[in-house]
């Protein structure tokens, strides 16, 4: 019997590496999108039905498809690039004339040439992207995850409830969960952003003696440059390309340095005198920690019933504290969040200057499935006390609520917050759950092997906890050391079906992460 459609999954955001024997698509970002193919499909329909579902934007990037091609002597595979209508027909012949069930298409991005690289600095029009479509996203381990589906689904109806949720993150999770490190990555996260206010610049007639703002992107330029350099009020269709322009406005800069004065610059040079521009522009980075009591006041009073805590440490010298934390929420995040879901992401990240420390997040969602800016805080690092200080300020300026579900990462400082009674954070007061991608990260990490770790998203994400064990039995089959590794962790702080409700669907802590 002949079949009308044929299964090909398309591997995107990375890049391809070729072997003597084989070739295959890796990289931290890769993403999937299974697609079911007409046996008649052009190479043109097939272009379409990509951009359809990956969201790739047809108008800044074209597509290069390499067919993974078996070879007839031995289990070997070469790249087939697919151009035509011929090749296409040629490809999805594949699962006729081989043992192939599926077709691995793998797609090269290149980014359309635009007029930046003729022009540095030329206008363009204004472009505000539409909300991101999620099909690409599997399960939640990849790069972003947004929430999953209401849980409140019995009986008869759980099946086809699973079948939904793998219709809306994809079909299969192994290449999704390929990013072992847990770090997040650049893929705009499916719960939307709010729209920016209104331009500061639309009845301003002399752009050049504007004052730039952070919303300067929003605002349609009213005059032309073609001189290559940059000017207030100039826009760009998105931050990569106006990454793209100062890329090349730089070089050109360093050419004509080298062709006016004749010297080459080295780059331990180059990042000198980019740190006294810096110095020059801003001020000393020492210097400027003796402002910040001023800073902190000036939070204080120029937002009304705006939170803010700061801790320091006493030294021999008179007169003198080193600054170890702060940490702040305004008003209207104190008051809106009484309105949200009783849901809280929290997650630290690094900060990069000449004095390291960490930046800690705590995030809401309100019904709407919008972010949800909560609180914030700046600490010399990620450790037991600093975790149990940010959320200890949470708990006294922030919200007193009950039943909280708390997201995050199995860290120990967080871990030990957690259960700590004298926080307020630990249970009945709160519900401490585990971020599933951080999760199947740390079990990669363990076991390395991507089909248990598939297994496992898939088990974290189950509906039912009929779902739930079939997942688990399957595992414990292939690995029981990594069954037993999972009955370890309580199933109520990984597993869907046995959270009682009070993720609402979030499974991961990115909406921390893309603040």
């Amino acid at each position: 019997m002949s079949v009308s459609t044929i299964p090909v999954i398309c591997y995107y955001n990375g890049q391809i590496v070729r072997t003597k024997t084989d070739v295959e698509y890796e990289g931290s970002e890769t993403c999937i999108a299974p697609l079911k193919i007409p046996v008649e499909c052009t190479f043109q329909q097939l272009i379409d039905m990509i951009y359809s579902k990956t969201t790739i934007d047809k108008r800044r990037f074209k597509l290069v498809l390499i067919c993974k091609y078996p070879l007839r002597n031995g289990n070997r595979f070469q790249p087939f690039p697919v151009r035509d209508d011929s090749s296409v027909h040629e490809m999805l012949d594949l699962v006729n004339t081989t043992t192939i069930e599926e077709i691995e298409l793998y797609i090269k991005v290149v980014r359309v040439k635009s007029q930046l690289n003729q022009s540095v600095g030329g206008h363009a029009d204004i472009f505000v992207r539409d909300n991101y479509n999620v099909a690409q996203f599997d399960y939640g381990c990849g790069p972003s995850s947004g929430p999953v589906s209401d849980t409140g689904l019995h009986g008869d109806d759980e099946d086809s409830a699973d079948e939904e949720r793998n219709d809306e993150y994809g079909e299969d999770v192994d290449d999704e969960c390929d990013g072992d490190d847990g770090d997040t990555l650049d893929e705009p996260s499916p719960v939307t952003y709010h729209l920016p206010p209104t331009p500061q610049f639309q009845h301003v007639e002399n752009l050049d003696i504007a004052v730039a703002s952070c919303w300067t992107p929003w605002v349609q330029p009213t005059t032309d440059n073609s001189s290559g350099e940059f000017v207030i009020g100039q826009v760009f269709n998105s931050k990569s390309d106006l990454q793209e322009a100062a890329k090349i406005y730089s070089i050109k800069a360093h050419q004509d340095v080298m062709e006016k004065w004749g010297y080459q610059i080295s780059y331990k040079k180059a990042l000198d005198g980019k740190h006294k521009a810096i110095r020059q522009l801003f001020g000393d980075f020492s210097q400027l920690y003796t402002e910040l009591p001023r800073l902190f006041l000036g939070i204080e009073q120029s937002n009304p019933g705006c939170a803010v805590v700061w801790k320091t440490c006493e030294t021999n010298m008179p007169n003198t504290e080193i600054f170890q934390r702060v940490f702040w929420s305004f008003k209207p995040s104190i008051e809106g969040f009484q309105h949200c879901r009783p849901v809280m992401s929290i997650d630290g990240t690094h900060l990069y200057g000449k004095y390291k420390g960490k930046l800690l997040i705590a995030m809401g969602c309100d019904g709407n499935n919008q972010l949800f800016p909560l609180a914030f805080a700046i600490t010399e690092g990620e450790n037991t006390d600093s975790w149990g200080w940010f959320l200890a300020c949470i708990r006294n300026h922030v919200t007193q609520r009950t039943g909280i579900c708390v997201i995050s990462d199995r860290h120990p400082g967080i871990m030990a917050a957690m259960v700590d009674p004298h926080l307020g954070w630990a249970t009945p007061f709160a519900y401490h759950r585990i971020c599933m991608r951080h999760f199947a990260s740390n079990f990669m990490t363990r076991f390395k092997d991507k089909i248990l770790k598939n297994l496992v998203c898939r088990a974290a994400l189950a509906s039912t906890e009929r779902k739930f064990k079939k997942h688990m039995n399957t595992i414990g089959r292939i690995n029981s050391k990594a069954l037993q590794w999972l009955e370890a962790v309580p199933f109520q702080l990984w597993a869907l079906s046995h959270d009682g409700g009070r993720r609402y669907g979030l499974m991961t802590t990115n909406i921390s992460e893309y603040n």
